[in-house]
């Protein structure tokens, strides 16, 4: 038995002295300044699906109670995920707040989209619903956009789908999008879920130039998801030498999706990290199940390799568990 879905903890945002945003930390709030943030944006612009480091603002209303609204190109949207599980013919409302940070009124668009692109799946249109379409934002204005969803009796899996939000700007007399942000939204459906998945592969290189700060070790952990939802997998590599003592434990990144039936490589880095010229072993160990409250979902997965006279490394085999 699957339990009900959790919201995902992803973790977006870090001060620019690199110390944790903690959990419900608001800023801005009451007229105090804006902090400026380091944030990993998780999205497309989904900002699920394309990682990448840069800066933006964070901002929190404290009488709406928006505790981490992710801000793209002026346009704020809250939540950036929304994880949900239904039973066959069931509905569920709720609702996105966004918000416009320029010094000035735009236009929003919002568009439907299946996700992901080219799987095959029960259109979008037919299970979700947003409104408003398309509406003004005053400068520092928040609107609700509020969204139904009605699971079809025959829907399986789960039912995925990207909702952006365009900025509109005058474009040749008309009005052309200028930005898009897409923030996703999954409903497994109850009953139905198969959840599994295996690594695939673990890859082992040096990582960058010795004179960069992120000098070390990067190991690439390939992630398969052969089952009909999404998964979020966390865990470990471990070095080891030929004699099995454990040298160093390295965090998997975690974050992104495993869409059904597809793959991503996440990267675990060991930064500054240098090896002497020997043989090692490297075992990475996942778990993907806690979305759905499944403990027992570990997949292992162990690559020989071995670092030369001049530190290079050199995978020599592998395993899977």
């Amino acid at each position: 038995m699957v339990a009900p879905i959790k919201e995902a903890k992803l973790p977006l945002c870090y001060r620019i002295s690199e110390k944790p945003l903690p959990v419900g930390e608001r800023v801005g709030v009451r007229g105090k300044p804006k902090i400026r943030l380091r944030c990993y944006k998780i999205g497309f612009i989904p900002g699920e699906l394309m990682l990448r480091k840069t800066s933006y603002l964070l901002l929190a209303l404290l009488l709406l109670n928006i505790s981490s609204l992710l801000l793209y190109a002026g346009i704020g949207v809250e939540p950036t995920v929304t994880e949900l599980s239904l039973s066959p013919g069931k509905r569920k409302s709720g609702s996105f707040m966004v918000l416009n940070d320029e010094d000035k009124v735009i236009k929003v668009k919002v568009e439907l989209e299946d996700w992901p692109r080219g799987r095959e799946t029960i259109d979008v249109g037919s299970w979700l619903e947003v409104e408003p379409r398309e509406f003004e934002l005053g400068s520092g204005e928040v609107k609700k956009v509020k969204y139904k969803i009605r699971v079809p009796e025959e829907a399986k899996g789960e039912l995925a789908a990207m909702v952006f939000f365009g900025s509109l700007a005058p474009a040749g007399g008309g009005v052309g999008i200028r930005t898009r942000f897409g923030v996703s939204v999954y409903v497994a459906i109850k009953g139905t879920e198969v959840v599994e998945a295996n690594i695939e592969k673990l890859d082992v290189a040096k990582y960058s130039g010795e004179d960069s700060d992120n000098y070390g070790i990067n190991f690439g952990v390939t992630v398969g998801n052969v089952g009909n939802v999404h998964i979020r997998p966390k865990g470990k590599v471990v070095i080891e030498d030929k004699e099995g003592s454990r040298i160093k434990e390295v965090d998997i990144f975690y974050g992104l999706p495993v869409s059904p039936q597809g793959k991503r490589t996440f990267a675990a880095i060991w930064k500054r990290g240098v090896l002497p010229p020997g043989e090692y072993k490297g075992k990475a160990t996942i778990t993907y199940g806690d979305l759905y409250g499944l403990r027992d979902k570990i997949s292992s997965y162990e690559t020989l390799f071995s670092v030369n006279e001049q530190g290079e490394i050199s995978v020599e085999g592998k395993e899977n568990d």
